[in-house]
Formats: C-alpha cells, structure tokens, sequence
C-alpha cells in the first residue's frame, strides 16, 4: 500500500514538472512594427518636420518591457529623405516594440514635440498575436499650434 502512493506521488511530481517545463517554453516575444505618420497638409511638407525635436512614446496595456521611451535620430538632419505611405503622408518615424504577454492589447500613445510644446499627437491600438509581429501605423494630428 505505501509503494502504490509512493509511485502515485512520483507520477504527478513528474506530470507537474512536465507542465512547469512545457509552460516555460510558451512564453513567445510578439512584436509591434510600427510606422508613425503625420496627418493632413503639415504631414505633406518635409520642412514642417524639421520643427520635430523629440518623438516621444508611452505604451499601456499587455506590456512586459518599458513603458515610455523616446524615438532615436531626432532632430532629423535637413537632407533626411523621409518616407511616405501609399497618401503621400510623411512616416516620420518608425519602432518596434516586442511583449512577452501572451494575449491582449496593447495601445500605443506617440508625441511629437519641439523643445517648448507638443506638436501632434496620436494613439493606436493593437492585438497581440503570440509569437508573431503586427505590422501596423499610427497617424499623429497636428495641434492648432503646428500648422502647415
């Protein structure tokens, strides 16, 4: 009788400690490739960007890293050859950003700023899909005080 609960304990030990190895190996990096564009007139005139002194991005939701962190490279030197999505509007700048939830959204917030105020802003929502990389953009508005 002591050997059959001996050997009973020894199964589901070895069951458990299979779950726990199989769990550690589910726990996948999902990525976020993200474009930011600059809407309406002022996103069509490349000397407007060169007001961008910082692109900054706050990230909420089923985050697993940092949550707020700056776009490198600004401000953009005067030559910069900024590219355009299928509109025409300027992409000023692109990230990825990698979680290791497994499920969920994550929302990301962008703003542009000088050195004094914030030029455009903008949110964009996405689902992640584990293990995979989610292409998507996020279009910032420019506020009354960033006109074209």
């Amino acid at each position: 009788m002591s050997a059959k609960i001996l050997m009973t304990r020894k199964v589901v030990t070895l069951a458990l400690g299979g779950l726990g190895l199989l769990a550690a190996g589910c726990g996948q990096t999902s990525f976020f490739s993200v474009d930011v564009i600059v809407s309406g007139a002022t996103g069509r005139e490349t000397n407007k960007m060169q007001e961008v002194i910082h692109a900054d991005v706050k990230v909420e939701g089923a985050i697993s890293d940092q949550s707020q962190f700056g776009l490198e490279g600004f401000p953009r030197p005067t030559s910069y050859g900024y590219p355009r999505d299928s509109d025409g509007q300027i992409i000023i700048g692109k990230f990825q950003y990698g979680t290791t939830s497994e499920s969920g959204k994550v929302t990301f917030h962008v703003t542009l700023r000088d050195d004094n105020n914030d030029l455009a802003t903008g949110s964009g929502e996405g689902t992640i899909h584990s293990g995979s990389n989610v292409a998507m953009s996020i279009t910032v508005d420019p506020l009354a005080s960033w006109p074209p």
